[in-house]
């Protein structure tokens, strides 16, 4: 364990110094064995060295200077080592790897060991510490140190540990820094967290506690999008969710930002968010959009000399709109990101990205992240599913060591964990599927991956794949560590995978390029090292998805500071979902707290209790009049600004409970006629049904009533009963009326209502709507039974077909399920009575295929699915090699 002791010696008009005193013991280290060599492993440090010599461990060091001070120099004033072991072989350092691709294996093999350099009788490294550079942490001035804790002489194979140094950084005052003028309380608290992770003096902290004025009114979170998503009910509904949580966000449309000095749109919207950042403090930023709506920015960390892809050394790297020092091509020389220009690499903000093609997608993706963040679903939320394969035949490098890691170091242990590893035999296109489709909490994935697949034993989970699952409500997060799968400049499977509307996940963390490994070292590859510490920090104190990674990114800067795979990696990594999103760390539980159900018209103060952190919110049509953070005794003043209801809520960013939300009303002198709750919430197409509207007077206003009720859309009204004449003050009393709904009426859609409700001449409209169900039934896989049987058919061949129905509807289906073919190629016949329940899968009995002997093979031939209700699936069906393919649109084509 480290320990350090700081002390700021010398401080002038021009600069200063801080001595650092570093200590570890020998107990924070282990040693392992593969069984040929030694390698040994600490808390903290990654496996450092050069081909074939000896590997040895180096800690990024992070030390917090004075508030406007850059990071000059470093020198070592003493250091003490003591012996730790002796008659030991260490393994030789193995070169950065590219993890497996389809069809692509980048192992090098087993590089052994230099006899040249294993024969030298000094030892290395050489200095016990480096000083990197520094930069500035959302407004917090750091210096970067690389500490190396032991060292090794190969010849006498002896290792001595670092038993103590003292450093001095010395440092230059008067910089300008990117610093924000005011942040909310929100915005401190994310960042001094942040930095108190890294930092290895975090009382320094106290330093900042003028720098800044805190301002519960400033905006905090950023909403940027183009024009077209700006005004959508979707984007209302996300943005409202927002506030809920504590939010007070501003949206920020690509087009408003062309006034803004840049030489194209992505300078410019950089430029832009720095400008809030300064002025407000915003704390995250959201990008909704694909690149052809919202500008992306290529990064450049180094050549990776693989060869297989053109633009493979090029990673679309959202950290360009979170970090604001610097000049990302201060060598006007594209590409971006170069180490010959002055990127700082630490984020000022957290960031994430919807990538959505259009405004609909963005809307489905919107659905799934209310229902995740508002309405969770029962036994939901502390589930893990862990996804391991074999990485490598040559050196052997099983995945599921790091999974294993992961779970022993990370997950709490009131998991319930579901492991399918390759080297389990349980890892299969078939138990991947269906897993996906159970749903879980966080899905860990280690194995290969493209943009357009990831890997699942011997097989490829694809494009198609992804936008067949119907696990909703059931979506979580996803984070990957293959190759490719977040390439957003691709139409890469994370974007299926958070815009399916029906499953999938509602977010994803992963690589816009290649991932990177370790052959035969499962664990210690450097992707390994940032999912490792992205989950320690989600269950450690961070579990939102972008503070995490901006831990670890932040963590590892010291690492990267010249080209090489620690600065690919802090590039590539990107959050496909809402930064701010908090992963739950248990099934979460509802938290009731007491409101008073009416406030005076001229404001008065509301405050409730809480045992843990929550962020408090009072909002009204919309907008956030009051909020404030705290435990213990949480207080707001809350002054209406109209006569609507001011809705509460308390959110708890810790990922325990769920968010309350409870709407007080305003006593202005008049009623307020609001619904309190319906007699049914559902109705299916063409059903006529007798609705009660159950009503409350939230005032203590009363007097004659009337109402007049007309229906919007999705059906008709019949009749309706006249009502009371009159109501009291905080009166409840009901209405009644007899509707029909479409025929028409579709899964999802509504039937609305307005009840136009009149007391005392005062109208108050009272919107209503009742949620359409009917079942909505679809074929995700068939198989064939004959002499052979899977995934494929085979011309001249007959079969038994069994086609799994699902059903993500919301009403049962029980009927029959007949198959045809417009083919000539297929004769298919046959009728299958199902019973499908909502949310559930099954199988149907078999009907007869027949597959001509000419058929061509390869090729893909349709069959339709057909209900009685007059809907249907077409399904394609692979001839001669591939596999069924799900639900397809348009142009059949192969799935990987």
């Amino acid at each position: 364990m480290i320990l350090l002791a700081i002390l700021i010696l010398f401080a002038s008009a021009f600069g200063g110094e801080i001595f650092v005193d570093v200590e570890y013991n020998r107990s924070d280290f282990s040693i392992i064995s593969d069984g040929n060599y030694y390698h040994i492993v600490s808390q903290n440090c990654a496996v450092f060295g050069d081909a074939g010599c000896p590997e040895y461990l180096a800690e990024p060091v992070h030390i917090l200077l004075p508030p406007h001070t850059k990071a000059k120099s470093m020198r070592i004033v003493s250091a003490e080592y003591d012996f730790f072991a002796e008659d030991i072989f260490i393994a030789p350092f193995q070169p950065p790897t590219i993890r497996p691709m389809p069809e692509l294996d980048m192992s090098p093999g087993f590089l052994p060991h230099n006899p040249q350099k294993y024969s030298q009788d000094s030892f290395t490294p050489s200095q016990p510490a480096k000083f990197t550079g520094g930069g500035n942490l959302s407004g917090y001035s750091m210096a970067d140190i690389i500490v190396f804790p032991l060292r090794y002489n190969p010849f006498r194979r002896k290792v001595e540990y670092l038993k103590s140094l003292k450093i001095c950084v010395e440092y230059e005052n008067g910089i300008s820094t990117s610093a924000p003028a005011v942040r909310s309380p929100k915005s401190e608290q994310i960042f001094s967290r942040i930095v108190r992770k890294i930092v290895k003096n975090p009382d320094a902290i106290s330093l900042y506690s003028a720098l800044w004025a805190i301002d519960v009114g400033t905006k905090d979170y950023a909403v940027v999008c183009a024009e077209s998503y700006s005004s959508t009910d979707a984007m209302e509904k996300f943005r409202l969710a927002l506030r809920r949580q504590g939010w007070n966000d501003t949206l920020i449309t690509v087009e408003s930002t062309s006034s803004f000095p840049g030489s194209d749109e992505g300078e410019k919207l950089r430029n832009a968010l720095k400008n809030l950042y300064e002025s407000s403090g915003i704390a995250a930023v959201v990008l909704v959009g694909d690149i052809s709506a919202v500008p992306f920015r290529y990064g450049y960390a180094m050549d990776c000399g693989a060869g297989i892809m053109p633009d493979e050394n090029y990673i679309p790297c959202d950290l360009y709109f979170a970090d604001y020092d610097g000049d990302w091509n201060a060598n006007d020389i594209f590409p971006y990101g170069e180490v010959s220009d002055s990127v700082d690499l630490y984020p000022d903000v957290i960031i994430g990205r919807i990538s959505a093609d259009s405004p609909t997608e963005f809307s489905n993706w919107v659905d799934k992240y209310t229902t995740y963040v508002e309405d969770t679903p029962a036994d939901f939320g502390a589930e893990a599913l862990f996804l391991a394969e074999i990485l490598w035949d040559d050196p052997f490098t099983d995945s599921g060591v790091s999974k294993d890691m992961v779970r022993d170091d990370a997950l709490p242990s009131w998991f319930e964990l579901t492991r399918l590893y390759e080297t389990l035999g349980n890892e299969t296109m078939l138990s991947v599927t269906s897993a996906f489709n159970d749903g879980y909490g966080i899905t860990n994935h280690d194995g290969h991956a493209f943009y357009s697949v990831i890997g699942v034993g011997d097989d490829y989970f694809g494009l198609s794949d992804a936008d067949a699952l119907h696990n909703y409500p059931r979506c979580g997060v996803m984070y990957s560590i293959g190759c490719w799968p977040a390439a957003f400049d691709y139409d890469c499977i994370a974007e299926h995978f958070i815009t399916n509307p029906d499953g999938g996940f509602v977010a994803f963390v992963g690589n816009s390029r290649y991932g990177w490994g370790s052959p035969g070292n499962p664990g210690y590859g450097y992707s390994d090292y940032f999912d490792h510490d992205f989950w320690k920090n989600i269950f450690g104190g961070s579990p939102a998805i972008g503070e995490a990674l901006a831990v670890i990114k932040s963590f590892y800067t010291p690492f990267a500071r010249w080209e090489n795979v620690w600065r690919w990696k802090i590039y590539e990594i990107n959050v496909l979902g809402e930064p701010g999103m908090v992963v739950w760390q248990d099934e979460p539980v509802a938290r009731e707290y007491e409101l008073p159900s009416l406030i005076e018209s001229g404001g008065a103060p509301l405050s409730i209790t809480s045992e843990t952190q929550i962020s408090m919110t009072a909002i009204q049509d919309g907008e956030i009049i009051d909020r404030n953070e705290g435990a213990g005794s949480v207080e707001l003043w809350v002054e209406p600004i109209t006569s609507s209801p001011i809705e509460i809520s308390a959110f708890s960013p810790d990922g325990f409970l769920k968010i309350f939300t409870d709407s007080i009303y305003i006593d202005a002198g008049v009623p307020y006629i609001a619904l309190d709750y319906l007699s049914q919430n559902t109705i299916s197409p063409a059903e006529t049904a007798s609705v009660i509207f159950y009503m409350r007077n939230y005032t203590s206003t009363g007097g004659a009533f009337s109402w007049n009720p007309e229906l919007v859309g999705g059906g008709e009204i019949l009749s309706y009963e006249a009502g009371p004449s009159a109501i009291s003050g905080e009166d409840t009393f009901s209405l009644s009326a007899v509707i029909v709904a479409d025929e028409e009426l579709a899964n999802g859609e509504q039937v609305l209502l307005q009840l136009n409700c009149v007391c005392d001449d005062d109208t108050f409209p009272v919107p209503v709507a009742i949620e359409g169900i009917a079942p909505v039934l679809s074929v995700c896989s068939v198989k064939l039974f004959g002499s052979h049987f899977g995934e494929a058919a085979l011309p001249g061949e007959d079969y038994s077909l069994f086609a799994e129905i699902v059903n993500s509807g919301s009403d049962s289906y029980i009927g029959d399920v007949s198959a045809s073919s417009p083919s000539s190629y297929l004769t298919i016949s046959g009728t299958s009575p199902v019973e499908a329940h909502s949310g559930t899968t099954l199988t149907t009995s078999p009907v007869a295929l027949s597959v001509s002997p000419v058929c061509p093979s390869p090729s893909v031939q349709p069959i339709i699915f057909s209900f009685d209700d007059g809907e249907a699936d077409t399904f394609y069906l692979s001839v001669g090699e591939g596999k069924f393919l799900d639900d397809a649109e348009g142009t059949p084509h192969f799935s990987m």
